[in-house]
């Protein structure tokens, strides 16, 4: 990066360090501070070597480890066997057990350098056995249709939107490419709560109409209100659906095929 600077100060290197636990990538947080690359990833290896941002006065000298490799392992494998645990709860467990006091931030470090990050699990609909069972029987008889077959079927669902969201994010520590392994996932009840039931169909030729199938009981006329927002946006919503987007959710059926397949009928990234 033409112009940057390849060393920074306490205060900046800190500042570089909160960036990264947040997410923000390397050359983003560069070019956001107006440093090289090399000098955010020298101040994050440091920082998880040391838990210092402190840069090392000479060969001999810097912060030592703050854990062994054995406390490292314990780390890993309790939060990968755990995936909700806090880092705190963590940290307190590790004290009593083997009588090691760290910080919290050195017990994300140390799953940071394994490659956990704390995420909220991906919400999915619960599947029994059953569920599961036949998602895998209709991926396995459909795995080989082509375009063709496809145009002749027209995908449809009835649904329940709730006026109001309920978010029940549960944190849980994984690796990349992890989001939608079971543990990870946070399984709910599709219907529940105020809400407006719909129903929709899809093919590659177009869209149906959004139909509203069930009215229900309100009294209240705030209630009334906020239903014939909500429909009125779901409406809105789904007539500016382009249909390259159908046509393209359509394209995908065979690489989800494919993948309930690998799962065995269980959860996808779809």
């Amino acid at each position: 990066m033409p112009g940057s600077r390849r060393h920074m100060d306490v205060e900046t290197a800190t500042r570089a360090v909160f960036m990264l636990q947040e997410g923000e990538s390397q050359r983003s947080v560069a070019r956001r501070l107006g440093v090289s690359r090399r000098a955010i990833r020298n101040a994050w290896e440091r920082f998880l070597e040391t838990d210092s941002v402190a840069r090392r006065s000479g060969s001999g000298s810097g912060r030592a480890r703050a854990t062994t490799v054995q406390e490292d392992r314990y780390i890993r494998l309790t939060a990968h066997r755990e995936r909700t645990i806090p880092a705190r709860v963590l940290q307190n467990r590790l004290r009593h057990s083997i009588g090691t006091r760290i910080n919290d931030q050195t017990i994300r470090n140390r799953l940071h350098e394994d490659g956990q990050r704390s995420r909220s699990r991906v919400i999915r609909l619960k599947l029994t056995r059953a569920h599961r069972a036949a998602r895998l029987r209709f991926a396995r008889e459909h795995a080989e249709w082509i375009m063709d077959n496809w145009r002749n079927v027209l995908f449809t669902d009835v649904s329940k939107v709730k006026f109001f969201s309920d978010d029940r994010r549960v944190r849980v520590w994984r690796r990349e490419g992890e989001r939608f392994s079971e543990p990870c996932i946070h399984e709910t009840d599709r219907f529940g709560g105020p809400n407006v039931m719909v129903w929709a169909g899809i093919s590659l030729l177009g869209k149906t109409e959004l139909l509203i199938l069930e009215e229900g009981s309100i009294t209240a006329s705030r209630n009334v209100t906020n239903r014939q927002e909500l429909i009125n946006a779901l409406k809105l919503c789904w007539e500016r659906i382009p249909e390259e987007n159908i046509t393209h959710l359509i394209e995908s059926v065979p690489d989800r095929f494919r993948e309930c397949i690998r799962n065995r009928g269980g959860p996808t990234r779809y």
